[in-house]
Protein backbone atom coordinates (compact mmCIF):
# COMPACT_ATOMS: atom_id res chain seq x y z
CA UNK A 1 0.00 0.00 0.00
CA UNK A 2 0.99 3.44 -0.86
CA UNK A 3 1.68 5.45 1.78
CA UNK A 4 -0.19 9.44 2.20
CA UNK A 5 3.37 10.74 2.66
CA UNK A 6 4.43 9.49 -0.51
CA UNK A 7 1.28 11.26 -2.32
CA UNK A 8 2.02 14.49 -0.24
CA UNK A 9 5.48 14.70 -1.40
CA UNK A 10 5.05 13.96 -4.97
CA UNK A 11 2.07 16.40 -5.37
CA UNK A 12 4.44 19.31 -3.47
CA UNK A 13 6.96 18.71 -5.83
CA UNK A 14 4.71 18.84 -8.56
CA UNK A 15 3.35 22.17 -7.64
CA UNK A 16 6.53 23.34 -7.38
CA UNK A 17 7.92 22.54 -11.05
CA UNK A 18 5.36 21.51 -12.91
CA UNK A 19 2.02 23.83 -12.25
CA UNK A 20 -0.54 21.47 -13.58
CA UNK A 21 -3.84 23.40 -14.52
CA UNK A 22 -5.54 21.22 -12.23
CA UNK A 23 -5.07 18.82 -9.00
CA UNK A 24 -7.91 16.10 -8.65
CA UNK A 25 -8.93 14.03 -6.14
CA UNK A 26 -11.51 10.79 -5.97
CA UNK A 27 -12.45 7.36 -4.58
CA UNK A 28 -13.83 4.61 -5.59
CA UNK A 29 -16.31 3.21 -3.38
CA UNK A 30 -16.12 -0.43 -3.45
CA UNK A 31 -18.96 -2.84 -1.92
CA UNK A 32 -19.24 -5.96 0.12
CA UNK A 33 -18.69 -7.65 -3.56
CA UNK A 34 -15.87 -6.06 -4.37
CA UNK A 35 -17.24 -3.87 -6.84
CA UNK A 36 -16.75 -0.23 -7.65
CA UNK A 37 -18.99 3.23 -8.25
CA UNK A 38 -18.99 5.42 -10.72
CA UNK A 39 -20.90 8.13 -11.59
CA UNK A 40 -22.20 8.60 -15.18
CA UNK A 41 -21.72 12.12 -16.74
CA UNK A 42 -24.56 13.15 -18.73
CA UNK A 43 -23.91 17.11 -20.11
CA UNK A 44 -24.56 18.63 -23.27
CA UNK A 45 -21.05 17.32 -25.04
CA UNK A 46 -20.04 15.28 -22.35
CA UNK A 47 -21.80 11.46 -21.31
CA UNK A 48 -19.41 9.18 -19.70
CA UNK A 49 -17.96 7.37 -17.02
CA UNK A 50 -15.95 8.79 -14.10
CA UNK A 51 -14.51 7.91 -10.54
CA UNK A 52 -16.53 10.45 -8.17
CA UNK A 53 -14.13 13.16 -6.96
CA UNK A 54 -13.18 16.80 -7.74
CA UNK A 55 -10.71 19.62 -7.49
CA UNK A 56 -8.63 19.78 -4.95
CA UNK A 57 -8.97 23.21 -3.06
CA UNK A 58 -6.25 25.41 -2.15
CA UNK A 59 -4.56 24.31 1.38
CA UNK A 60 -6.92 20.78 0.75
CA UNK A 61 -4.88 17.49 0.94
CA UNK A 62 -6.01 14.84 -1.67
CA UNK A 63 -7.94 13.18 1.01
CA UNK A 64 -9.29 15.40 2.61
CA UNK A 65 -10.44 16.55 -1.21
CA UNK A 66 -12.03 12.84 -2.11
CA UNK A 67 -13.49 12.92 1.57
CA UNK A 68 -15.17 16.49 0.83
CA UNK A 69 -16.16 15.97 -3.15
CA UNK A 70 -18.20 12.36 -2.11
CA UNK A 71 -20.19 14.03 0.39
CA UNK A 72 -20.98 16.35 -2.00
CA UNK A 73 -21.14 14.27 -4.71
CA UNK A 74 -22.98 10.86 -3.31
CA UNK A 75 -24.01 12.07 0.22
CA UNK A 76 -21.94 9.69 1.91
CA UNK A 77 -18.94 9.98 4.57
CA UNK A 78 -16.19 7.69 4.11
CA UNK A 79 -13.48 5.58 5.08
CA UNK A 80 -10.13 5.40 3.28
CA UNK A 81 -9.23 1.86 2.56
CA UNK A 82 -6.19 2.18 0.04
CA UNK A 83 -4.27 4.77 -2.06
CA UNK A 84 -3.99 3.57 -6.08
CA UNK A 85 -2.06 6.00 -7.52
CA UNK A 86 -1.15 9.88 -8.11
CA UNK A 87 -0.32 10.16 -11.80
CA UNK A 88 -0.37 12.78 -14.26
CA UNK A 89 -1.96 12.95 -17.50
CA UNK A 90 -2.85 15.46 -20.60
CA UNK A 91 -6.46 16.33 -21.55
CA UNK A 92 -7.58 18.82 -24.09
CA UNK A 93 -4.25 20.54 -24.03
CA UNK A 94 -4.63 20.77 -19.91
CA UNK A 95 -2.18 19.28 -17.44
CA UNK A 96 -4.33 17.03 -14.61
CA UNK A 97 -2.65 15.84 -11.56
CA UNK A 98 -4.95 13.35 -10.43
CA UNK A 99 -4.99 10.97 -7.18
CA UNK A 100 -7.37 7.76 -6.45
CA UNK A 101 -8.24 6.40 -3.69
CA UNK A 102 -10.35 3.47 -2.65
CA UNK A 103 -12.66 3.55 -0.15
CA UNK A 104 -16.00 2.16 1.98
CA UNK A 105 -18.99 4.26 2.64
CA UNK A 106 -18.49 4.86 6.21
CA UNK A 107 -22.12 6.71 6.85
CA UNK A 108 -25.21 7.39 4.37
CA UNK A 109 -26.12 5.66 0.98
CA UNK A 110 -24.83 6.63 -2.12
CA UNK A 111 -26.78 8.97 -4.12
CA UNK A 112 -26.82 11.47 -7.00
CA UNK A 113 -27.08 15.20 -5.59
CA UNK A 114 -25.90 17.05 -8.73
CA UNK A 115 -28.65 15.91 -11.14
CA UNK A 116 -27.67 18.60 -13.55
CA UNK A 117 -24.36 16.60 -13.93
CA UNK A 118 -25.08 13.17 -13.35
CA UNK A 119 -27.51 10.71 -14.12
CA UNK A 120 -26.71 7.57 -13.07
CA UNK A 121 -24.43 5.90 -10.58
CA UNK A 122 -23.78 2.01 -10.66
CA UNK A 123 -21.10 -0.19 -9.15
CA UNK A 124 -18.75 -2.28 -11.46
CA UNK A 125 -16.33 -5.23 -11.33
CA UNK A 126 -12.94 -4.14 -12.25
CA UNK A 127 -12.92 -6.53 -15.40
CA UNK A 128 -15.68 -4.06 -16.38
CA UNK A 129 -14.46 -0.71 -15.42
CA UNK A 130 -11.33 -1.81 -18.00
CA UNK A 131 -13.65 -2.61 -20.69
CA UNK A 132 -15.95 0.88 -20.55
CA UNK A 133 -16.36 2.20 -23.98
CA UNK A 134 -17.00 5.74 -22.58
CA UNK A 135 -14.91 6.25 -19.67
CA UNK A 136 -13.68 9.88 -18.45
CA UNK A 137 -10.22 10.99 -19.36
CA UNK A 138 -9.11 10.62 -15.65
CA UNK A 139 -10.99 6.68 -15.47
CA UNK A 140 -8.72 6.30 -18.74
CA UNK A 141 -5.44 7.46 -17.34
CA UNK A 142 -6.37 5.30 -14.07
CA UNK A 143 -7.40 1.93 -16.50
CA UNK A 144 -4.12 2.63 -18.40
CA UNK A 145 -1.92 2.40 -15.05
CA UNK A 146 -2.09 -1.46 -15.47
CA UNK A 147 -2.43 -1.66 -11.76
CA UNK A 148 -6.11 -3.06 -10.24
CA UNK A 149 -7.21 -1.94 -6.44
CA UNK A 150 -6.58 -5.03 -4.13
CA UNK A 151 -8.61 -7.17 -2.73
CA UNK A 152 -10.69 -5.25 0.10
CA UNK A 153 -12.55 -7.15 1.63
CA UNK A 154 -9.91 -8.39 3.77
CA UNK A 155 -8.48 -4.79 4.25
CA UNK A 156 -8.93 -2.88 7.79
CA UNK A 157 -9.65 0.87 6.67
CA UNK A 158 -6.65 2.85 6.17
CA UNK A 159 -5.69 5.29 8.66
CA UNK A 160 -5.83 8.93 7.81
CA UNK A 161 -3.01 11.29 8.11
CA UNK A 162 -3.83 14.48 10.75
CA UNK A 163 -4.09 17.37 8.75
Amino acid sequence: MRSFDAVATKLARLRRTDHPHMILAGALLTDESGRFLLMRRSTPGTNWWEVPGGKIEPGESPWTAARRELLEELRVTIEFVDLIASERFVWEGQNLQYTWFVARVAKGTPGITERDRFDQIRYFTWDEIRSLHNPSPSLKCLRGLQVAPPALNAKLPMATPAI
